[in-house]
């Protein structure tokens, strides 16, 4: 399926999230527009790690598994 963040405010355990379906990434491969909301990505894992200045980095791990971005990764952080 596409992929969709949510983020969660704690104090008032509301989700806020994109209702617009606007992709989270997208490029472009000879030629195409890649996004996130194409089907050929697969979740593969997520990690945080604490900032110095108190923040946290959180990474996220996406693989492709058709077409143009078949073993293709991308990681955000």
């Amino acid at each position: 399926d596409k992929i969709y963040i949510e983020f969660l405010i704690k104090n008032n355990f509301k989700v806020i999230s994109n209702s617009k379906n606007i992709p989270i990434f997208e490029f472009v491969i000879n030629n195409q527009l890649i996004t996130s909301n194409d089907k050929f990505w697969v979740f593969r894992n997520q990690s945080k790690r604490d900032m110095l200045n108190g923040g946290i980095e959180y990474r996220l791990v996406f693989e492709g598994v058709k077409d143009a971005v078949d073993g293709l990764k991308i990681i955000l952080l």
